[in-house]
């Protein structure tokens, strides 16, 4: 997100794809993402150990001349 434009989409089983907008993203990171983000090292996870039961695994996307878009898949 310090590299320049970063787009955010979350996916919550049963709704449709949220869109963040650009000028939310980063109150969008700091009170609901950032500290809830699943190691990708790890085999499993489980949502007691993190706050709020809720959880996200992350991944980047990135298509040729468009910023990445960040999708936060939210398990809870």
């Amino acid at each position: 997100m310090r590299a320049g434009t970063v787009r955010f989409v979350r996916a919550d089983v049963g709704c449709p794809l949220e869109w963040i907008p650009e000028e939310t993203r980063f109150a969008f990171w700091k009170a609901e993402v950032r500290g809830r983000v699943v190691d990708a090292v790890l085999p499993s996870f489980r949502l007691e150990d993190f706050p709020g039961e809720r959880c996200y695994l992350a991944s980047e996307w990135q298509v040729e001349e468009y910023p990445p878009v960040v999708l936060v898949e939210h398990h809870h």
